[in-house]
């Protein structure tokens, strides 16, 4: 846990230090070697923490082992590997073209999810510092160690959020689907563009979420009944084992939907808004009916990548700074609580300890 927490410090110090450079040039420029350095260099000094980390794990993840590594030698070995998405199957041509060591894949990978994820927060959330914190405090970090195709994938899907704000669907789409090439699951994303017309107030969201609940039997069946022409009718068959309620994650999605909702009235005029709390309210209804939706925990997982730009939102809607101290040690707090006890108390995701490339039989705690 020590070195994980040292990663999420530096690069969250690094972050918020890159985030007073650009603040004092914008407001009183030439102020000094380091508040001219171009905003690039300053990306990449945070990001390095969370890139190197990622691209030189050994061992680390579910599917490292499971997945990732036995398929880029199939690939290397002119065998059709396990994964189909040709955007994923590109990367590993294009690594193989360097090298036949997959270290070289996992730096890559790496650096999409850190390089792409980290460039648009600096771009559009409202507290930069704070999405590089919640970035491993919201378990994004550890995640991508492991799913790491999904969250190549919605670092990419991430760069369709300013067409949210703008209601452009059509490149809004375009981006949604350069993503699906990465992971299947990002299609999900075509539909929910709708939440953008869809004014869900706290008092009609919880009305709607109530409702969902109470009919969750039929919607169960009408999602079989459209599942069972489709390749994900495999699923249903391990679904009769999953608890409809996941306690731990409903607590910790049920605090940022009621801050969400308490400030609601400060936030709605906010672009983008009312779809990053559509979303949020969408995560919290699977977070109790796990059972009926396919593949809860990988659809709530795209879900809840927006809590990147949803909490500095919230924080940044507070006018005094004790509120914004209030809403950002609840909302950070409760991320804190749901990553140790997911990661580090249930050891989800096997990324702990830590195993680097270059030690791969030290163990860092």
């Amino acid at each position: 846990m020590g070195f994980y927490l040292g990663v999420t410090l530096g690069s969250t110090a690094l972050a918020l230090l890159a985030q007073f450079a650009r603040a004092r040039r914008a407001a009183r420029p030439a102020q000094g070697s380091f508040c001219e350095t171009p905003e690039y260099v300053l990306m990449a000094l945070y990001l390095a923490p969370y890139f190197l980390p990622m691209g030189l794990r050994y061992a680390i993840g579910t599917d490292y082992f499971a997945v990732y590594w036995p398929a880029f030698g199939m690939v290397a070995e002119g065998q059709p590997g396990p994964v189909n998405e040709i955007g994923y199957r590109v990367l590993v041509r294009l690594s193989l073209l360097v090298t036949q060591d997959s270290t070289w894949l996992f730096l890559t990978c790496a650096l999409l999810i850190v390089g792409s994820t980290g460039a648009a927060l600096w771009k559009f959330s409202d507290i930069p510092w704070i999405s590089i914190l919640l970035f491993a405090a919201d378990r994004t970090f550890f995640m991508g160690m492991n799913v790491m195709r999904q969250y190549m994938a919605l670092a990419v899907v991430i760069w369709a959020f300013p067409y949210i704000r703008s209601k452009c669907f059509w490149k809004y789409a375009l981006v949604v689907m350069a993503a699906s090439t990465l992971h299947t699951s990002m299609l999900m994303f075509l539909p929910l563009y709708l939440l953008v017309y869809i004014p869900l107030t706290p008092l009609f969201g919880g009305a709607v979420i109530t409702v969902m609940f109470l009919l969750r039997e039929p919607l169960a069946g009408v999602v079989h009944r459209i599942a069972s022409m489709t390749r994900f009718i495999k699923y249903y068959d391990h679904m009769a084992d999953i608890s409809p309620l996941y306690r731990e994650k409903f607590l910790y999605l049920l605090v940022i939907a009621a801050v969400a909702s308490i400030l609601y009235r400060r936030c709605r005029s906010k672009p983008g808004f009312q779809f990053l709390y559509n979303l949020e309210l969408l995560a919290l209804f699977i977070s109790f009916n796990r059972s009926v939706v396919i593949q809860a925990d990988r659809i709530s997982w795209n879900l809840e990548f927006f809590h990147l730009l949803l909490i500095p939102a919230l924080i940044s809607a507070c006018k005094k700074k004790w509120q914004k101290g209030v809403v950002g040690a609840v909302c950070i707090g409760v991320c804190l609580w749901f990553c140790w006890y997911e990661i580090f108390h249930c050891g989800y995701h096997e990324v702990v300890p830590y195993r680097c490339v270059f030690f791969s039989e030290v163990r860092f705690g």
